[in-house]
């Protein structure tokens, strides 16, 4: 569903329609998400993501697109990050977590008051809380919108990344005022300094994808240092490293190590977080080549572990394959699949590992933490850049 710009504003020229056209049906496509495209006038610089009649559209003013100047990737950026409101249903958790900050406003205000505080004071101090709490947790859906929306606009639909970083140059133009915007939202120059970080990264990965395809190894593993040099948070660098070393190095834990920094910065990267990286192609063979690495190292649980986080069928299947197993059984009947793990001794002493409820039970087996844990602690360091 589209509404022609030149129904609301007729100067606006046809070739401009037709790339907000273009960029729409592309970033639906690449997220397989249904919506709405409305052009509008009267909002000021502004774009939202609503429904209307239970129908996810989004809504973008001309001012806004007039200050970006039309430019594709960044009207991609833009489209992107609403798009990932909707695709994160995050009115519904706004509406919830709005819901749980008044109540726990009104606790706080009784309490004062039942303390001795004036009714008056007491009331100011929980509104200020609601506010405060509220304004919070909306600049954390707003930076979670920017991380998803990189994520569709140059990750899964292949514009230019520096298009992330132009439009919130051209947002650092306005002037700034103290309004509920900057107060909900983060900074212009919180998010440029974030899009700066996804920009390289992204650029580093097409690239690293590019000398992976043409088999360039060496290529590939001083491309992949220099880009852990300069983003050593950055999932993909390191997992592009562990392809370089698997076909130029013998040293398996040197190999392992490398895979467990890709997944860790995957999970947990405290840069460029997990959001703007979860769409990457490489995250679940990353994983899939640490559990196969593992394996090989004698590993066992925690390469079964391992296992449980892959998510294609296609990848899990090639671990079955490339460990000689058809079927993952770590002990007892049952494949192993999602279903939990225990570890304790059998009769014999030896250690067992089982996705057997039934026998963890009999044994007295401990039911392992889901979280994931590398059996090594620490960074692989890297010394031959």
């Amino acid at each position: 569903m589209f509404v022609p710009a030149e129904q609301v504003v007729p100067s606006v020229q046809t070739q401009h329609i037709a790339m907000l056209k273009e960029v729409f049906f592309n970033l639906t496509s690449a997220s397989n998400y249904g919506a709405g495209l409305f052009v509008c006038t009267g909002m000021g610089r502004n774009a939202f993501a609503k429904f209307l009649d239970d129908y996810p559209t989004i809504q973008i003013d001309i001012s806004l697109l007039d200050l970006i100047k039309w430019q594709k990737d960044a009207v991609a950026a833009l489209m992107g990050h609403e798009l990932a409101h909707l695709i994160l249903k995050h009115a519904d958790m706004k509406r919830g977590a709005v819901d749980k900050i008044l109540q726990t406003a009104n606790v706080r205000a009784n309490r004062s008051i039942r303390r001795g505080q004036s009714k008056d004071e007491a009331i100011k101090q929980g509104v200020d809380f609601f506010v405060l709490s509220a304004m919070k947790f909306s600049r954390e859906l707003e930076q979670q919108a920017d991380d998803k929306g990189f994520s569709i606009a140059f990750t899964l639909a292949k514009y230019n990344p520096e298009g992330a970083k132009n439009i919130t140059l051209a947002l650092m133009q306005l002037p700034e005022v103290d309004s509920i915007y900057l107060k909900s939202h983060p900074s212009a120059k919180e998010r440029y300094a974030k899009a700066a970080d996804l920009t390289e990264n992204q650029t580093y990965l097409n690239e690293a994808s590019e000398l992976l395809n043409a088999k360039k190894w060496t290529l590939l593993k001083q491309h992949s240092l220099r880009w852990i040099a300069s983003v050593p948070n950055s999932g993909a660098a390191w997992y592009y490293y562990g392809r370089a070393l698997s076909r130029l190095s013998k040293h398996g834990t040197q190999l392992t190590m490398a895979y467990e920094n890709s997944v860790e910065n995957y999970l947990f990267s405290p840069s460029l977080g997990t959001v703007a990286q979860e769409d990457q192609t490489e995250k679940d063979i990353a994983w899939l080549n640490l559990c196969v690495a593992l394996y090989d190292e004698g590993y066992r649980y925690e390469s079964l572990n391992c296992y449980k986080r892959i998510r294609q069928e296609s990848n899990q299947q090639r671990y079955r394959q490339v460990t000689k197993q058809s079927v993952i059984v770590a002990a007892g009947y049952e494949p192993l699949m999602s279903e939990d793990i225990w570890i304790g001794r059998d009769d014999s002493g030896a250690k067992l590992i089982t996705n057997d409820r039934v026998l963890a039970q009999d044994k007295s087996a401990n039911k392992v933490p889901p979280a994931w844990r590398a059996p090594r602690t620490g960074k692989l360091a890297v010394k031959d850049q």
